[in-house]
């Protein structure tokens, strides 16, 4: 550690904070630079650098497999970096070059400097709001929905939560407009009539309130006192989460390995 020009901290974000002030801060030497890819410790929990070291965030907007897996294919993934502690004078450039050789000078890439605020409050957000928390619950309460009815779970598994995959990709490629333009009219006019009922002004008011949340660190709080302590509540929601019935459904549609239909009922 001692000696180190640039040293990354990818650590979990209840306990980044406390493991570098114990076992790494007093090894830095002046000119070092701390890499933060995501920026709650700063943030939200207390992570303090010593004055002579740059602070920089070089956070890719991709999960760490297909930052690898993109790195192997000679391609780019979008990258956001800021400076949050310039010692050296040059903290942002160092960040920029770091994310270039990560994948943001590739094709594919991107490089979008922001401040690690934004980067911290947003990531929560997409987080909570859409790609984890928010798509989650819409495609369990449309296949409650559907099973409720009566229908088949292994129907209801692949038309709400297995051909989510194809139309994402189309949207990760071409945008939401280019997902309107490859469906059919039918789909289109569904689409753009009911799609509002469902995400309409009562989901953007719960939006706008886990945004405040977010901003205003009671989110962050509320977290640090469960990481803290007895995470028995934690465990109990992903317990209830299992039991709602996807993972079954899932294995009856495709089969363990991902296999073709089952034909028991």
């Amino acid at each position: 550690m001692r000696g180190a020009a640039h040293v990354a901290l990818l650590l979990p974000d209840e306990t980044l904070a406390e493991i570098f002030q114990t076992d790494i801060a007093a090894a830095l030497e002046p000119g070092a630079a701390v890499v933060l890819a995501h920026g709650f410790a700063f943030v939200y929990g207390g992570l303090a650098l010593p004055k002579g070291v740059d602070g920089l965030l070089v956070s890719p907007a991709s999960p760490g497999a297909e930052v690898r897996r993109a790195y192997e294919e000679a391609r780019g993934v979008p990258v956001y970096v800021a400076a949050f502690q310039d010692a050296t004078g040059t903290a942002l450039a160092r960040a920029r070059a770091l994310a270039e050789m990560l994948g943001a000078a590739r094709p594919g890439g991107a490089l979008i400097e922001t401040d690690i605020r934004s980067e911290t409050e947003v990531d929560l957000f997409g987080e909570q709001a859409v790609v984890v928390g928010g798509v989650t619950e819409l495609v369990d309460a449309a296949f409650q929905t559907l099973v409720d009815a009566g229908y088949d779970e292994r129907l209801a598994y692949l038309e709400v939560v297995h051909q989510l995959k194809h139309l994402v990709d189309v949207i990760h490629d071409r945008g939401p407009d280019g997902l309107r333009e490859r469906i059919s009219q039918t789909a289109l006019y569904g689409a753009l009539t009911r799609g509002p009922r469902v995400v309409n002004e009562t989901s953007r008011a719960a939006m706008q309130n886990l945004l405040e949340e977010i901003r205003s660190g009671a989110f962050a709080a509320e977290w640090r006192a469960v990481s803290a302590g007895d995470r028995a509540p934690l465990a109990a929601l992903v317990a209830a989460s299992r039991a709602r019935g996807l993972a079954r459904a899932r294995e009856r549609a495709l089969g363990r390995t991902g296999g073709p239909p089952s034909t028991t009922r």
